[in-house]
């Protein structure tokens, strides 16, 4: 017998609260880099040379090749991973050059704007007023400055790398380089002319026997021809 009255309904699921996606945080960013320092490891009193150091991002595909920009220069490459960008910061890379005895004038400025995948270069122009072996320091570090409003503590520095260059300045006779080729091209032209009274005489020598030697009276040749009987 059907049963009367209204059928029951089947209540509708509530739907699933959806929850927001957290905010992506910002991540420091590290980067392989090729740390590349370029320097004559022999000099003469007097003159200028040139120290390069540069920060390059290394090549995806490996293999970097260290090329000197000076002939005769030493050059050496060593890849390394730096922190290149830190959230809330702006990164100043800062290398400085130190060697007592040498006077060293940077080419720019010692700091410069840290930035992901851009190269960072310090050239400095050196010369030494005495003879003798000298140890030139450079140093790398990265100032973090807080970016404005960020509220983070700061700024501080954070040291990187460092390394120590050995160069050897030779002098002539206490004389730079330059002096040093002037009195080689004066002591060449001195020589010479010091050289010509000894030619002279020399000659002078050779033509007073020459002429002995014609004025002299040649001997009768002997017959080897017999008288007959």
């Amino acid at each position: 017998m059907p049963t009367s009255g209204a059928s029951a309904s089947t209540p509708a699921p509530s739907p699933t609260p959806v929850e927001p996606a957290p905010p992506v945080e910002p991540t420091p960013v590290v980067e392989e880099r090729v740390v590349e320092v370029e320097w004559p490891t022999a000099m003469r009193v007097g003159d200028n040379d040139l120290i390069r150091f540069s920060l390059i991002p290394a090549p995806a595909e490996g293999g970097y090749v260290p090329t000197p920009e000076v002939g005769g220069h030493e050059v050496e490459a060593t890849a390394m991973p730096i922190l290149v960008a830190r959230p809330g910061y702006t990164g100043y890379a800062r290398a400085t050059l130190s060697a007592s005895g040498l006077n060293a004038e940077p080419a720019g400025p010692e700091e410069q704007l840290l930035v992901p995948g851009q190269a960072n270069t310090w050239r400095w122009t050196i010369s030494p007023d005495e003879a003798g072996t000298y140890r030139a320091v450079i140093n790398l570090s990265v100032r973090w400055q807080p970016e404005e409003g960020s509220g983070l503590p700061g700024p501080f520095e954070e040291a990187v790398w460092d390394r120590v260059l050995t160069i050897e300045a030779r002098g002539t006779l206490g004389l730079s380089g330059a002096q040093a080729d002037l009195v080689g091209a004066g002591g060449s032209v001195l020589g010479l002319v010091t050289s010509i009274p000894f030619a002279e005489k020399g000659l002078g020598m050779l033509w007073k026997r020459l002429k002995q030697w014609r004025g002299k009276p040649r001997k009768a040749e002997r017959s080897d021809t017999g008288t007959k009987a």
